[in-house]
C-alpha cells in the first residue's frame, strides 16, 4: 500500500510583465521578454537586467517549476526560438551563455517536500486558475512554494492582508476566507502583496512600517492551510480533523511531524480510508481521528492480515518500521 502524487507543479502564464518569485530566494521578478525586473520583498533593493533577446515576440510563456524549483522563459523572437532558466544560481540560456545575479540561496530547504493533491487536474494556466478560484487547485501550489520560500516572521500588528490571516474563522467559511486573501494578498503567480493592489475595497488604505515583509503572508497562510489537514498538540496527532467540507477527496504526503515521522494520508467521500506512517522515534503515538471512527486495521506490511484496533488505542511506534493503516471503520 503505497500514497504518492504524481501531479507535477508547474504554473505557467502568457502575460508578460507576469511576478513570481525565485524559488530559494526572497526576490521577485517581473519578467518581460527582453527585460527582468528584480525586487526583494524582505529589503528595499531592486534592479534590472536586460536580455538578448530582440522582438517583435510570439508564444511567449513564463513557468513557476516548483519541481525543478526555477522559473522557464520561452518564445520565439527575431532570431528564432528562445529559452532560458532563472534560478537562484542566476540566468541560464538553453542555447549557452549565463548571466550572474548578486543574490544566491538565502537558507537551508527540505529535501523531502510535503505534497498536497485535492483532485484537481486542469491546466495550471495561471490566468485560468484565477478565474477558476478554486481553492481546491490553489492550496497545492501555495503548500510547495512556501517550502521553496526563505521564512519571514508575521508583524506582532497585523496589517493589510495579515489582518485576514490573524481572523479567527468558522470551520465552514474557511475555503470562502482564503479565497478572499488569494483576491487580495497575491499578483502574478502567488507573489504575495501586504497591501490589495487590486482595490477590490476589501481592506482599508494603511501605512505599513518599515521592515514588515509580504513572505509571511505564503508561510502563515500554508501554516493554516495544513492544519486543516494534519495537527500535532503535546504528542497527539490528529489527521483531517478540520476538513472543510469542498474537500472531500485528496492526498497529502510527505508530512513530517516534530519526533521526525512521516505521514502519507488519503480519504474520500470526506473520510480518512489510507495512513502510512514511516516513524521517526520509538515511542507510542495516540492519534486523533475524524468524530464516529471507532477502530481500524493497522499492518507492519502491506501482506499481512494485520489487527484491528480501537480508536482509543495508541500505535506502537518503532524507528523506521512502517505502520500500515486502512479500513476506517464506524
Amino acid at each position: 500500500m503505497r500514497i504518492k502524487i504524481d501531479l507535477s507543479l508547474c504554473p505557467y502564464s502568457h502575460l508578460s510583465g507576469i511576478c513570481c518569485l525565485i524559488p530559494f530566494t526572497s526576490w521577485e521578478a517581473q519578467i518581460f521578454p527582453a527585460k527582468i525586473f528584480f525586487h526583494n520583498l524582505s529589503g528595499k533593493e531592486s534592479w534590472e537586467q536586460s536580455l538578448p533577446i530582440e522582438g517583435p515576440i510570439r508564444g511567449f510563456t513564463v513557468i513557476l517549476d516548483l519541481e525543478r524549483s526555477r522559473i522557464a522563459v520561452s518564445g520565439r523572437g527575431k532570431r528564432g526560438f528562445f529559452r532560458f532558466f532563472l534560478s537562484h544560481e542566476g540566468i541560464a540560456f538553453a542555447k549557452g551563455g549565463e548571466i550572474t545575479l548578486p543574490f544566491s540561496k538565502s537558507e537551508s530547504f527540505p529535501k523531502v517536500r510535503e505534497r498536497l493533491s485535492l483532485g484537481i487536474h486542469k491546466k495550471q494556466d495561471w490566468e485560468l486558475v484565477c478565474r477558476r478560484g478554486l481553492m481546491s487547485e490553489v492550496f497545492p501550489f501555495w503548500i510547495a512554494l512556501a517550502q521553496q520560500v526563505p521564512h519571514s516572521s508575521v508583524p506582532k500588528t497585523p496589517v493589510g492582508n495579515f489582518s485576514l490571516l490573524s481572523h479567527e474563522v468558522e470551520k465552514g467559511n474557511v475555503v470562502s476566507h482564503f479565497q478572499t486573501l488569494f483576491q487580495t494578498g497575491f499578483v502574478g503567480i502567488l507573489s504575495p502583496r501586504i497591501l490589495d493592489e487590486t482595490y477590490q475595497g476589501i481592506l482599508a488604505d494603511e501605512e505599513v512600517p518599515a521592515g514588515v515583509s509580504p513572505l509571511g503572508i505564503i508561510h502563515e497562510g500554508a501554516r493554516q492551510i495544513r492544519a486543516l489537514f494534519f495537527r500535532e498538540t503535546g504528542g497527539q496527532i490528529a489527521l483531517l480533523s478540520a476538513l472543510p467540507k469542498e474537500f472531500h477527496a485528496g492526498r497529502y504526503v510527505h508530512l513530517q511531524s516534530s519526533f521526525g515521522d512521516q505521514f502519507d494520508i488519503e480519504w474520500s467521500k470526506k473520510e480518512i480510508k489510507k495512513v502510512v506512517i514511516t516513524p521517526g522515534s520509538t515511542r507510542d503515538l495516540l492519534l486523533s481521528l475524524q468524530r464516529g471512527i471507532r477502530s481500524f486495521r493497522v499492518r507492519k506490511s502491506p501482506r499481512q492480515k494485520g489487527e484491528r484496533v480501537s480508536r482509543d488505542t495508541p500505535l506502537s511506534l518503532r524507528e523506521g518500521e512502517k505502520l500500515y493503516l486502512d479500513r476506517f471503520q464506524h
